[in-house]
């Protein structure tokens, strides 16, 4: 019996790159956008480490795992505690992780 053709796959329109930030496309969109902006004002203290501005929203289960944009599965995070939870994300920010003392 002959083997079936390999199927295409085409990846998820939220995992392609934007050709604006060169991140995943789903950061681009405006409801993304609106919805990230509503988190940070709804819970502008970082709700990790409690003590510094919130910066970032991040997924508590990653989008390329299955995660939704529900508001249970996000949460406001200061840059230190984005770092330590996805090293790398944040570059420019500085060497990563919380500063020496707090834990996260």
């Amino acid at each position: 019996m002959p083997s079936k053709p390999p199927v295409f796959r085409p990846q998820a329109p939220a995992m392609l790159p934007s050709p604006r930030t060169g991140g995943p496309r789903h950061y681009d969109t405006r409801r993304w956008r609106r919805l990230s902006a509503a988190k940070l004002a709804a819970d502008p203290v970082c709700q990790v480490c409690h003590e510094e501005p919130s910066a970032h929203v991040h997924h508590i289960i990653p989008l390329d795992r299955r995660g939704k944009d529900t508001w249970e599965n996000l949460q406001s995070v200061c840059i230190h505690c984005h770092n330590a939870i996805q090293p790398g994300a944040d570059r420019d920010a500085g060497p990563g992780g919380p500063p020496p003392g707090r834990a996260v």
